[in-house]
């Protein structure tokens, strides 16, 4: 059975109306016939199964017999950051994703991209992308036709995928296959979904980093109170109970400013990660620890609105994991 899509609009009470470039497909490729079965397909997302009633040179119209009530997408949203690839190697890439189930694609120029677009060889080729994506929608019987944007910046793309609940990125120094089937089992219902895939030459370094920074949650919001008929103080993270020793040795990591690493810069970027101390009594300040992007491969940290210090990507990935670890009531690791 073959796939169309129309606008809303062409959907009539109980019959469709199909116009343009199908038409010509449905009567002089396809060489179709009345009464033969269709699967169409609305903006809004509804599908129906329809017996073509007419076939003229500028108009189809189909019969609606039923409805598909089940469709044909991901209860997920994927989005695809795709790096651009060499020569015409996009085209099947688009081709075969969207044929898997992806829901956007989003070419990236990255570090070791070699492809380079100006904003007119852009449009163009995405005008062919989407039309690549449109033909595989209708291969695959997909109830959506995915979208494909106009290539972003390293920049743009990272705060887009922040955006997102979950952002995968392929790897070869992580953790390995049962890692990453740890990380598909803990993904919610429903999440919108990134996936992060480099070029031929892969990601570099810094572009690693980054996404190290934005993979994690972004806000860990300890308390501090005390325990009626109880010495010790009780710390909770995100509403979970913490170990207190544990929570102690991650403050004094993240409040010990090395001298070399002072800074007088100001961040332009919004946090990619904060952490907030609070004590429940107010019998202190709350402190307000964040960990700001400079945009220039390095990260600005800083405590109650001041700028404490730069950190490199690495050193702020740790501290990310450090939070982790507490959450998770393992033993916080030394920062280097």
């Amino acid at each position: 059975m073959y796939q169309f899509f129309v606008e809303d609009e062409q959907v009539q009470q109980d019959r469709i109306c199909i116009v343009g470039g199908d038409v010509n497909h449905i009567g002089h490729v396809l060489r179709m016939k009345t009464g033969e079965k269709i699967r169409i397909s609305d903006q809004s997302g509804r599908s129906y199964f329809c017996r073509i009633l007419e076939i003229t040179e500028e108009e189809v119209w189909a019969q609606i017999e039923d409805t598909d009530e089940m469709g044909t997408e991901f209860s997920h949203k994927v989005y695809l950051f795709q790096g651009l690839p060499k020569s015409d190697k996009m085209e099947l890439i688009i081709q075969k994703t969207v044929e898997l189930g992806v829901y956007t694609v989003i070419p990236v120029a990255m570090k070791n991209c070699v492809v380079k677009l100006d904003e007119k060889k852009a449009q163009s080729k995405c005008k062919r992308w989407q039309a690549i994506a449109e033909s595989a929608a209708k291969q695959s019987k997909r109830t959506v036709i995915p979208q494909i944007q106009m290539p972003l910046s390293w920049k743009q793309a990272l705060e887009e995928a922040k955006e997102l609940d979950v952002v995968l990125v392929p790897y070869e120094n992580e953790r390995g296959m049962e890692a990453t089937r740890e990380i598909f089992r803990s993904i919610p219902e429903g999440a919108s979904i990134g996936v992060m895939i480099g070029p031929e030459g892969g990601f570099s370094p810094e572009e690693i980093a980054q996404l190290q920074i934005i993979s994690p949650q972004g806000s860990y919001d300890f308390v501090v109170e005390a325990v009626e008929g109880e010495d010790d103080e009780r710390v909770t993270c995100n509403g979970q109970p913490v170990d207190r020793e544990l929570f102690d040795k991650l403050y004094q990591a993240v409040t010990s400013i090395p001298p070399e690493r002072m800074s007088s810069g100001q961040p332009e970027l919004e946090p990619a990660l904060t952490m907030t101390v609070s004590y429940r009594d107010n019998s202190r300040p709350e402190d307000r620890f964040e960990l700001i992007p400079n945009g220039n491969g390095s990260v600005y940290l800083s405590l109650n609105g001041k700028i404490r210090y730069t950190a490199s990507q690495q050193l702020v990935y740790q501290i990310l994991q450090n939070c982790q670890q507490v959450l998770e009531g393992k033993e916080v690791s030394s920062l280097s």
